[in-house]
């Protein structure tokens, strides 16, 4: 009997290009949370080299200011969550990895509202299991309840993510990961500099990771 095989997803920058509209939406909460605000790409771009907890804090997003800040953007991006486009490519990549027998799952710290409307809106109906409102931080012990509520070994799992952080994740467990570099959070090479097992350019790069063809 072959033996399951798990991929679980990151959102925000891996299945969702929420780039330009998590800019919009931080200038918009910046004035009442008294934030520096993010004027151009290229003043992000200052962030886009370190950690997002680091971001954070550059920021001057903690303390009290930081549940509200995840209050207020989750909120607003609730409100615009059908200007938000999948990654070009992705939906087509993800449907091939069903088909080739993989189960998906969707984890993010961004509400379990907001991507069930996501999916919803694109028609994108090839995950098993959705989970939302996960910490920021500690995403390896996230992912280790995840797992064992579901009761799979996370030898049978890989981590597809964007972020520093999700690499730092997937190390601390010993997994198999893949960072993405086509529109996350991090620079690209911020990403290398962190040393994933794997880092890919393209939803087709995925495909052809884990599939050994393309479509």
């Amino acid at each position: 009997m072959l033996e399951k095989k798990y991929l679980l997803f990151d959102f925000d920058g891996t299945i969702a290009d929420s780039f330009k509209h998590g800019l919009e939406i931080y200038n918009q909460v910046a004035p009442w949370l008294k934030l520096m605000p993010i004027n151009n790409e290229k003043e992000f771009s200052l962030l886009r080299d370190k950690p997002s907890d680091e971001s954070l804090i550059d920021l001057g997003i903690t303390g009290y200011k930081l549940p509200l800040f995840y209050l207020s953007t989750r909120y607003l991006y609730s409100k615009q969550i059908e200007r938000v486009p999948v990654f070009p490519g992705l939906k087509t990549c993800l449907i091939e990895l069903k088909h080739h027998g993989y189960e998906l799952i969707l984890l993010s710290a961004n509400t379990t509202s907001n991507l069930r409307k996501f999916l919803a809106y694109n028609e994108i109906d090839v995950f098993t299991k959705t989970y939302g409102n996960l910490s920021m931080y500690h995403r390896d012990k996230a992912i280790t309840k995840i797992c064992r509520r579901l009761k799979i070994p996370i030898n049978q799992c890989t981590y597809i993510g964007d972020e520093i952080r999700d690499i730092n994740a997937a190390k601390k467990l010993n997994m198999k990961m893949i960072a993405v570099a086509f529109g996350g959070f991090n620079s690209r090479q911020s990403l290398l500099n962190a040393h994933p097992p794997k880092l890919i350019d393209t939803p087709q790069q995925l495909l052809v990771e884990l599939t050994g063809h393309p479509r």
